[in-house]
């Protein structure tokens, strides 16, 4: 029995021996398969893009991940130890972890914002988030797992399509607004409103720049916006003051400056404000404002301020550039519009005769000038041919006129007659030029005719008082001649022949006296003797001044001659005179004009030139004789010489000219000396 026992022992203490190490093998299996468990979760932790926490039941840190730690840029060892919400205050999210602990069911979160406070450059980021609660053995929660994903690159970007999308709305709606606005004022004041509610600025405002055109001037026409102006009345006096726009500033004045927008993002570090201390006194923190162009020159533009610091906005630049062009387009439009109603009223009111035509000829307006000029009503012409206005012997010129204007030739203005209501001759004077669309092409042309008729008559009245004038001018002038060839005639024949006298009767006399008697008269009279050789001279100098004989008797060179030998040693001015004896010899009424043209021009040097020297040429042909006077003295500008300027030497010297049928003509320059010319056809024999 007891050997049997012993027997039997044997192999259950095999068997155990057996069971033990068969049970510490596998523990140990377990324990390694936990090990490569935790390490497998140590590398997740440590490597996956979620930002882990562990929390204990007071919050406090006991362990972060490497993402974590990044994120709130610090070594992972900072944070354990130290409680969450004293790093990151913020007592509604603190609510949230406590009653997450306190019930032991899970709390997950989307896009939550949140910023580091030590971190402020990163700005407002957005994490989605879960809290775990982390239970023991019993069921009883010992902390949290706090895991985060940072999706603020997406959110932001979805922020980034909703202003986008945002601010083509805005657009469309101001588009929208100026369309439907009655004015420009009405269109920039409905534009500031939604600009100040899209933009979230607290004042708003827009001003023309008409009313900054003068030193004293201030923007009086200026509209402000705002949900409420009171907080804001001293920055707005303060914008009244000119002083506040002068050139050297760096916002408005730059943007009428540089015609572009600009943006101060913190006022108080913006230099070159001149409204600055105002701004920042009424808590303005941040403006951008930008200009309206109107062909390229800003009239008017738009400000806005913000209570806090903002970042530049590139799209609102960019939008700020549409709308102002918006407004600028409603602004040219609106004074097209004007200044077709007022050229619309100048044409209605004009009394020159106003109508156009279309490309095929048909009269399309007509004004109430040319109702009274043709006796047509607009009813009577419109859709009729312009032909109707135009007698056949015209109408060849007004087509060629027509065709002109509609290859872009410049008609100058013509005269002509068109035809009234009835038949009626009407003498005018018109022009014409093309009407173009707003592409710039030719779409009809429009025609200014203005009566003349009394003006032709009171013309040809002038012109018969001009000739009856002339004539009677050249009979005053022949008149003339004929007195003084009388006057010396009668200053030879009588004074001259009793000077003579007198002198052969002294000279008798004296002869006849005894020696003692001649020489107490002998000194008297042979005074009296070389006073009446004095009158003789005299009375000779008068009848060639008067007449000249050596005119009459030997034509015109020999008289040049004599006139340029006498005027030289009056004056003392060198006279060279070259020309050829005229055979035959010219008209009387020729000779006569051309001398006495001749004795002015010298005249003429002798008071005013302050010359040297005179060169006189008489040349002639078969066809043409020509007589030039030319002195090397001051000269003057003959196109700057105003009438009332002229001497009247040169008018008389003109006019004589005309009347003999001599064409004159007067060549000066300032410096250069002056020369006259005159020039006669031979008669044919």
């Amino acid at each position: 029995m007891t050997k049997s026992n012993t027997q039997d022992e044997k192999p259950r203490s095999r068997v155990k021996t057996a069971m033990k190490e068969q049970s510490g093998d596998s523990h140990a299996a377990a324990e390694k398969a936990l090990r490569a468990n935790y390490e497998l979760l140590d590398r997740i932790f440590a490597t996956t893009h979620f930002c882990i926490v562990n929390l204990d039941r007071d919050l406090n840190f006991v362990r972060v991940n490497r993402a974590y730690a990044d994120a709130g840029g610090h070594p992972p060892e900072f944070f354990v130890g130290k409680n969450h919400f004293d790093l990151y205050p913020n007592q509604k999210i603190e609510a949230i972890f406590r009653e997450t602990i306190a019930s032991g069911q899970p709390f997950t979160i989307h896009a939550n914002p949140f910023e580091y406070p030590d971190r402020p450059e990163l700005g407002v980021t957005y994490w989605d988030w879960t809290l775990h609660p982390l239970k023991d053995g019993e069921g009883q929660v010992e902390g949290l797992l706090f895991a985060l994903l940072d999706v603020t690159r997406q959110v932001r970007a979805m922020q980034e399509l909703e202003r986008k999308t945002a601010l083509a709305q805005l657009l469309e709606a101001l588009a929208r607004a100026i369309n439907e606005a009655q004015t420009p004022e009405d269109a920039m004041n409905r534009c500031l409103s939604r600009l100040c509610v899209f933009g979230q600025w607290r004042l708003g405002r827009v001003a023309t720049t008409e009313a900054l055109g003068g030193c004293h001037a201030v923007p009086t026409d200026s509209i402000w916006q705002g949900a409420d102006l009171g907080p804001y009345k001293n920055f707005i006096r303060a914008s009244q003051d000119i002083d506040a726009f002068r050139e050297t500033g760096q916002f408005v004045a730059r943007v009428l400056r540089e015609k572009q927008a600009v943006w101060l993002a913190d006022l108080d570090q913006a230099q070159g404000f001149v409204r600055r201390a105002a701004a920042l006194a009424d808590g303005l923190r941040c403006a951008f404002a930008f200009p309206v162009l109107v062909q390229g020159k800003v009239i008017a533009f738009l400000e806005f301020y913000a209570d806090s610091v903002r970042p530049l906005d590139p799209e609102l630049i960019a939008a700020a550039e549409i709308i102002g062009a918006q407004i600028a387009h409603l602004i040219e439009r609106s004074r097209a519009a004007q200044r077709q109603a007022q050229l619309a009223i100048i044409v209605e009111n004009s009394n020159d005769a106003i109508f156009s035509c279309g490309l095929d000829g048909k009269l399309l307006t007509w004004n109430a000038a040319a109702q009274r000029l043709f006796g047509y009503s607009a009813e009577e012409v419109t859709g009729q041919g312009f032909v109707m206005l135009v007698p056949v012997e015209e109408r060849a010129a007004a087509a060629s006129r027509v065709a002109q204007v509609m290859s872009g030739i410049e008609v100058p203005i013509y005269e002509g007659v068109r035809l009234g209501k009835g038949g009626r001759r009407i003498e005018i004077s018109g022009s014409v030029s093309p009407v173009r669309d707003l592409g710039g092409n030719i779409s009809g042309i429009s025609l200014i005719f203005r009566d003349i008729s009394e003006l032709k008559q009171k013309e040809e009245e002038l012109r018969d008082a001009y000739w009856r004038q002339r004539q009677l001018s050249q009979r005053l002038r022949s008149v003339e001649e004929s007195e003084r060839r009388a006057i010396a005639r009668e200053l030879h024949d009588r004074i001259g022949q009793d000077l003579s006298t007198v002198g052969l009767l002294l000279a008798s006399l004296g002869a006849r006296l005894p020696p003692a008697s001649r020489d107490a008269v002998e000194k008297p009279l042979n005074d009296i003797q070389g006073l009446l050789k004095s009158m003789s001279a005299n009375v000779r100098d008068v009848m060639a001044e008067l007449r000249p004989p050596a005119l009459d008797d030997y034509g015109l060179l020999p008289a040049l001659r004599q006139l340029a030998t006498e005027f030289s040693q009056r004056t003392g001015i060198a006279v060279d005179l070259d020309g050829v004896e005229l055979l035959p010899r010219l008209p009387s009424v020729v000779e006569t004009t051309m001398f006495r043209i001749s004795q002015e021009a010298l005249s003429n040097v002798a008071k005013h030139a302050r010359a040297n020297h005179v060169a006189i040429n008489l040349h002639a042909d078969a066809a043409l004789v020509v007589l030039e006077i030319a002195d090397d003295g001051s000269g003057f500008d003959v196109g700057r010489t105003l009438p009332a300027q002229r001497h009247w030497g040169l008018g008389t010297m003109r006019e004589r000219a005309e009347e003999a049928g001599i064409a004159f003509m007067l060549e000066s320059t300032p410096g250069a000396g002056t020369r006259v010319v005159l020039e006669v056809k031979r008669v044919a024999a």
